[in-house]
């Protein structure tokens, strides 16, 4: 499983949109929405569409999100790469 660090107003307004009537997470449309990010609806009933590609500013948010890291968390970054 994937660990995302949300901030808290992130997570929080992950939350409330996804947030049903009856104070509920609606985890089918939190998924779908996660999934249009690579792929698009339908496609299991039209194997010939063609799904665009993704592309530097389709993740340009997530990787600016990333630059924003602590001096620890650097250092983490380091050490796992000097062993590659």
């Amino acid at each position: 499983m994937m660990k995302f660090n949300l901030t808290e107003e992130e997570f929080n307004s992950i939350a409330e949109k996804y947030r049903s009537d009856d104070n509920m997470f609606k985890y089918a449309d939190f998924c779908n929405t996660i999934n249009l990010a690579f792929t698009q609806r339908g496609i299991d009933k039209n194997p010939n569409a063609s799904v665009k590609p993704v592309s530097e500013n389709d993740t340009f948010l997530a990787r600016r999100k990333y630059l924003e890291i602590t001096e620890d968390e650097m250092q983490a970054v380091h050490e796992i790469l000097a062993e590659y």
